[in-house]
């Protein structure tokens, strides 16, 4: 099953820039996004009746010549009309407990709006207004995907992948997200975490599939064949040649040390496996961190305590598809 909550909350947390000028919430020309800082769940408030709420996505931005200002996401997978009732719980307190202005936003992957909009909630006493709460609110199932190709926010080109083409088949649809992020000037991560929203998004079986890989053979689509080598093979090789080179040099200090050849070559080898197993445990630990956020110290015990890089490639591989560090064998059950 897919955990739509945690692939968007990566998404966003890594193009939060992009995000802000998608959906351009007031005063976003005074926000210093580059200083936001995203809180954790302990600083998240609790309800009257004692329950703890977890939102999703809570960022404390600075802002030129104004106060900070909370902006506060919920990722909603469907359109509900209840869920701008818990907008306005959560903003209220929010803003009791933080006593800073508070811009709220829900993001819906199906349904509601398409595009941003400003939905509101109306509180009425035997038919008068007395209330109204306004929030912002970015459908995505019912925008046009070619809009948001054309972009230059890369976010854009993965959220396209949820969205509806209005000239092009599936096959074209999926080439086209997949050649804008090859063409994007975007590090290992980012460009990793946009291709598995479209794979997510948008799957092909039979002839769509068939169609899609004749699409990518052509010549013209090189680039999009290419990047499909997914990022954690890119980055898996480059902590194993990392750590190689870092445990080769420990190695022959180590040898110099022995004061004799034989000590230096077998220095050398030593060095040069654990600094393997070193490398791979660094690109998976990154990986890890940033599927499921900030490792405690049981899950870092536990992976110093695997000793084999055959054992930690497989977790790379499997933490890729994984849902939970539990499914991975590296939490406590309970």
């Amino acid at each position: 099953m897919i955990d739509h909550d945690q692939l968007f909350k990566t998404l966003i947390m890594t193009f939060f820039a992009d995000f802000l000028r998608l959906v351009s919430p007031p005063g976003s020309p005074a926000l210093e996004v580059e200083k936001a800082r995203f809180l954790s769940q302990e600083h998240f408030s609790r309800p009257a009746r004692g329950r703890r709420v977890a939102l999703d996505l809570v960022a404390e931005v600075p802002a030129r010549r104004a106060p900070p200002r909370l902006i506060h996401i919920e990722i909603e997978r469907v359109y509900r009309r209840a869920a701008g009732r818990r907008m306005v719980r959560y903003y209220m307190h929010l803003r009791l407990d933080h006593r800073r202005p508070v811009v709220p936003i829900m993001l819906f992957l199906r349904g509601g709006p398409p595009g941003v909009d400003r939905l509101r909630v109306i509180e009425e006493i035997d038919g008068s207004e007395i209330n109204r709460f306004t929030y912002l609110a970015f459908g995505l199932s019912r925008c046009r995907a070619e809009d948001y190709l054309e972009r230059p926010e890369a976010l854009a080109w993965g959220l396209a992948a949820l969205m509806r083409p209005a000239t092009m088949d599936r096959a074209e649809h999926k080439l086209a997200c997949l050649r804008a992020i090859a063409r994007g000037e975007l590090s290992d991560l980012q460009r990793f975490l946009l291709l598995e929203t479209v794979e997510t998004y948008l799957v092909l079986e039979g002839a769509e599939k068939k169609r899609y890989d004749n699409l990518v053979a052509e010549q013209r689509n090189r680039e999009v064949n290419a990047m499909e080598m997914t990022w954690s093979q890119q980055l898996l090789a480059r902590g194993r040649a990392e750590g190689i080179e870092r445990g080769r040099a420990e190695g022959i200090e180590r040898g110099r040390a022995e004061g004799i050849e034989r000590g230096r070559a077998e220095g050398i080898e030593r060095g040069r496996a654990e600094g393997e197993v070193a490398g791979v445990r660094r690109t998976l630990t990154r990986l890890l961190e940033k599927r499921f956020g900030p490792l405690d110290d049981d899950v870092r015990r536990r992976l110093a305590a695997i000793s084999d890089a055959a054992a930690l490639e497989r977790l790379v591989d499997r933490a890729l598809e994984a849902r939970s560090l539990r499914q991975l064998g590296l939490a406590a059950d309970g």
